[in-house]
């Protein structure tokens, strides 16, 4: 099968009067890097992971991207996650910022999104915010890798790839599934030593149950779902903000994208 893994993020500017500067972006990107380049995270290797340098990468250059990595190979399944700055209109449709500025090229709906990464399998996280402004108002993509070694093709990296793609091809095709840091009006906390809250609940979990479940607390399932692990992070970041960031999970009601592989 071909899959690929996007990740985004958008910092902003440092000493901005536009924005916040979002410090944890970058620590949320290697995070979310290492976690699925790690043999439980679904054994994803270098070359199917498409990881954007952040604050650079703009609507065009995003789409022109997809378009190109579609011409190349049909694209079984989507991993998309962002993280950085995202806002709703008063519609209720959201936005992602996908970098600084002003000008239309720098956001792009998630409806648009979506369309452009075609009709296959697709899970997006996003850990933006989704309140609405106050204020109304081409070449190579840059990229770069946060680890230079090369993963080692071990026996257990392959059962753990073998089960990951065979419960993603389990899934519908043209089928969405989105987990949003918040809901629609609220903003989504970061955190400068380990970047926002949503993400680094998602991790947190989704590791100590995959230690947990080998260590023989649990009895050993072959997959965790996305949605098993959201609904655990959603109390966790609500708790953590006394309920003023309440992460949300839009699914079909059908079989459940997998997060991490325990074989």
């Amino acid at each position: 099968m071909n899959r690929r893994a996007l990740i985004l993020g958008n910092m902003g500017i440092k000493q901005s009067n536009d924005c916040c500067y979002l410090e944890g972006v970058d620590k949320d990107l290697k995070n979310f890097y290492s976690f699925i380049s790690s043999d439980n995270g679904g054994a994803w290797n270098e070359d199917e992971i498409i990881c954007c340098k952040p604050n650079i990468i703009n609507r065009t250059k995003l789409i022109d991207l997809i378009i190109h990595e579609r011409e190349k190979n049909e694209i079984d399944y989507w991993l998309v996650f962002f993280s950085g700055h995202g806002w709703a209109d008063k519609n209720g449709i959201s936005y992602l910022e996908l970098c600084p500025g002003e000008d239309y090229d720098c956001n792009i709906s998630l409806n648009e999104f979506i369309n452009v990464l075609g009709e296959t399998r697709i899970l997006l996280i996003t850990d933006a915010c989704r309140a609405i402004p106050i204020m109304e108002s081409g070449g190579k993509i840059p990229s770069y890798k946060y680890f230079s070694y090369k993963n080692i093709e071990t026996e257990y990296r392959k059962k753990c790839r073998e089960i990951y793609c065979n419960q993603i091809m389990r899934l519908p095709l043209n089928t969405v599934y989105v987990g949003f840091s918040c809901k629609f009006g609220e903003t989504s906390n970061d955190n400068s030593s380990y970047g926002g809250e949503y993400i680094h609940a998602i991790l947190s979990i989704a590791k100590l149950w995959i230690k947990e479940i080998q260590d023989g607390k649990y009895r050993k399932p072959i997959m965790l779902s996305y949605s098993f692990i959201h609904d655990l992070a959603k109390k966790e970041v609500s708790r953590k903000t006394f309920g003023k960031q309440n992460p949300i999970y839009q699914c079909p009601k059908t079989y459940q994208p997998p997060f991490c592989v325990i074989p």
